[in-house]
């Protein structure tokens, strides 16, 4: 994958994350793609589950806002930030983190791990 491929899919799936366009952010993933949100839970595994997973984000997040840098290429690395409003309480959300990204020659994500932090944290 190229730079700007790459460039163009975050962009896509970001546009999705912050229009709640389920099918958008699902859309950039191959059918059976595996998207690993933290190491310590099973992997959302196809399209469907992580089309679900969106759709909960969108269930409780407005207002969202996504960037991205390119760390590298190949292996695709990348530094994403996000902000968002918690529909619960208002609170507003920023969000810091990694991919590690991997594609089929259709340019499709076949496989996403991420690691991030959120401010404020997460509660005890």
């Amino acid at each position: 994958m190229r730079e700007d491929e790459l460039r163009s899919w975050l962009e896509e799936l970001g546009r999705g994350w912050e229009t709640h366009d389920v099918d958008r952010f699902a859309g950039v993933f191959s059918a059976g793609a595996v998207y690993s949100e933290n190491p310590f839970d099973d992997p959302m595994v196809g399209t469907d589950a992580i089309r679900e997973y969106a759709g909960l984000a969108a269930q409780h997040q407005r207002d969202v806002s996504f960037g991205f840098e390119i760390v590298s290429v190949n292996p695709a690395v990348v530094r994403w930030w996000a902000s968002y409003v918690k529909v619960a309480n208002s609170e507003q959300t920023r969000v810091d983190g990694v991919f590690l990204l991997e594609f089929g020659d259709d340019g499709r994500c076949t496989s996403l791990r991420e690691w991030w932090h959120a401010d404020p944290s997460p509660s005890f």
